[in-house]
């Protein structure tokens, strides 16, 4: 629970939510979607919490541009949704499934509140990451911002983030064979991530169009991993190529230690995972 709460607000427009947002006046104010991070969370900084449960976040959208997700949107309703069972769309059903074994928390928690609270051990964020995902987030101007996720989480890190509210996450449209997967390492389903994995790959006559690879529970942040996407495009990809790209890409990896693992054990096992995760893209076997 938050412990030194005061008030509670449940505005009815996104104009109304804001304008709480902006009037702080030097008080801890934060925005609420489902609240099973906030709440777990045992916060005592937050004074006031501002509930958009009632803006009417929560939609699943096929547009000609790509895949359109409202904040609000469950976790379970992620898992359901026959728009997310299409590949590449399938892997954030996927993730959010991974998420938590436990249905009641899933019909609860929103895909924006597990986003903003930029946990490393986020399985959607790096599916979304993967997928070249971008937050749209509403300010006080009447156009907001337009945050790649993975700009999003650096400027989350350095706390530069822009005064506003998560209203809704963009997903590009990708090519036709466009192939992704999505793993996740864990004690049992119930823990949190060792380390997941998501990997993206287009390919054309066995030539790589497009690599994405994303690995979460290893930095502070969900990351993609970028010299490995530079050095798989462009190229004929076989197992030799992977695994001695995955060799170079690691060493620039600095995982943390928790609880759960060592860093030690997370260098050595992601790339394993990823290895699995590429392979599977492609043999296509990322349904």
């Amino acid at each position: 629970m938050l412990l030194n709460l005061e008030r509670y607000h449940r505005p009815k427009t996104l104009a109304q939510a804001l304008a709480l947002l902006k009037n702080a006046q030097g008080r801890v104010i934060v925005p609420i979607a489902g609240g099973t991070r906030l709440v777990a969370s045992q916060r005592r900084d937050v004074q006031e919490v501002v509930d958009i449960s009632r803006l009417r976040l929560n939609y699943i959208r096929l547009t000609d541009h790509g895949l359109v997700i409202g904040a609000m949107t469950t976790l379970q309703t992620l898992v359901e949704a026959h728009s997310l069972r299409q590949s590449p769309y399938h892997i954030i059903a996927q993730a959010a499934q991974a998420t938590t074994v436990s249905k009641m928390l899933r019909n609860v928690a929103s895909l924006g509140g597990d986003l903003v609270t930029l946990s490393p051990y986020s399985c959607l964020a790096t599916a979304l990451l993967a997928l070249d995902a971008v937050l749209h987030v509403a300010t006080d101007t009447d156009q907001g911002t337009v945050l790649p996720l993975a700009q999003y989480f650096m400027a989350g890190t350095d706390r530069r983030l822009p005064l506003g509210i998560v209203t809704e996450i963009r997903v590009p449209r990708h090519a036709a064979d466009t192939r992704a997967t999505f793993c996740k390492l864990s004690q049992i389903p119930s823990s949190p991530a060792l380390i997941n994995v998501a990997a993206l790959l287009a390919l054309s006559d066995g030539v790589c169009q497009t690599a994405r690879l994303a690995i979460g529970a290893a930095e502070p942040v969900p990351i993609r991993l970028t010299l490995m996407e530079a050095l798989l495009e462009g190229r004929s990809l076989n197992t030799a190529v992977i695994d001695s790209v995955l060799e170079k890409a690691v060493e620039h990896l600095q995982p943390f230690s928790d609880t759960h693992a060592g860093a030690d054990y997370r260098k050595t096992v992601a790339p394993v995972l990823a290895r699995r995760a590429l392979l599977a893209c492609m043999s296509n076997d990322s349904k």
